[in-house]
C-alpha cells in the first residue's frame, strides 16, 4: 500500500493501516511530514458548543460537523495510545475545546475585561443551561448608538456602552476607551453592544442589540 501525503490525514491512515497488518510506504513531496497540522502547532480542536459550530460554519456539512464534534474524544484517545505527546488539554480560546471527556473546558483570555466579557457571553449560558435554566442568556435591549464607532470587519464585536433610558427609548453611548484593561467600562449601567460581523463601522443613530449586564433576568436565545 502507498499513502500519498504525510499530513495528519495521511499519517493517521498509515498508522491505522499498519495496525490492520498492511505493508505500506508513506510518500511526502515536501521536506518534512506534518502538513497543515504542523503549521497550526499541532493543535486539535473543536467548537465547545455544536450550535456555535453551526453559527460559525453554516456552509459546512452538518452531519460531518456533528461526527467531528461528537467523536473527537475517541480519535484523541487513539492518538495518545500511539504515543502522541499531549502538551496542553485546553485551547485557550473561549469558543473551542480539545478533549471534552464528558466535560466542557473553557479557556478565557488573560486580559480582565476580555475574560469577564467572554464569561458572560459564552461560559455563563453554558453553566446555566447545564443547570436546566431555559433562559440561559443575559437579557437584551435594542438601543440607538449615540456616537459612531469603528470595528474590525469579519468579527462580531462587543462594544462596551453606557445605557441611558430616555423618553424615546434606550440610547447606548460607547466608552471612550475600549481597552481590555479598562475595568471601569463594565461598571453599573454598562452594556455590551453587539456589533455585527459584516460591518466595519457602527453608525450613530442606528439601532443595535445591547446585552444588559444583570444577573436578575434571562432569555432563551443568544444575543447574536
Amino acid at each position: 500500500m502507498i499513502i500519498a501525503g504525510a499530513g495528519m490525514a495521511g499519517l493517521c491512515a498509515a498508522a491505522r493501516a499498519r495496525e490492520l497488518g498492511a505493508d505500506l510506504d508513506v510518500c511526502e513531496k515536501g521536506d518534512r511530514p506534518g502538513g497543515s497540522m504542523l503549521l497550526s502547532s499541532g493543535v486539535v480542536w473543536r467548537y465547545g458548543d455544536f450550535e456555535e459550530f453551526r453559527r460559525q460554519c453554516p456552509g459546512g456539512d452538518q452531519e460531518l460537523q456533528r461526527l467531528v464534534h461528537e467523536r473527537l474524544d475517541d480519535a484523541l484517545d487513539w492518538l495518545e495510545q500511539l504515543g502522541a505527546p499531549v502538551v496542553e488539554r485546553a485551547t485557550g480560546n473561549p469558543l473551542t475545546v480539545g478533549r471534552r471527556d464528558g466535560h466542557l473546558v473553557f479557556g478565557l483570555p488573560g486580559n480582565p475585561v476580555s475574560a469577564l466579557v467572554c464569561f458572560a457571553i459564552y461560559v455563563r449560558p453554558a453553566l446555566r443551561r447545564m443547570q436546566g435554566d431555559p433562559r440561559a442568556h443575559l437579557p437584551v435591549v435594542h438601543a440607538r448608538l449615540g456616537a459612531g464607532i469603528r470595528k474590525a470587519a469579519g468579527l462580531t464585536e462587543f462594544v462596551r456602552v453606557r445605557l441611558e433610558e430616555r423618553a424615546d427609548g434606550w440610547v447606548a453611548m460607547p466608552y471612550a476607551s475600549q481597552s481590555s484593561g479598562v475595568l471601569s467600562s463594565l461598571s453599573a449601567g454598562a452594556g455590551l453592544l453587539v456589533g455585527p460581523a459584516e460591518l466595519d463601522e457602527l453608525a450613530a443613530g442606528a439601532s443595535y442589540p445591547v446585552v444588559v449586564g444583570t444577573m436578575a433576568l434571562g432569555r432563551a436565545v443568544p444575543p447574536f
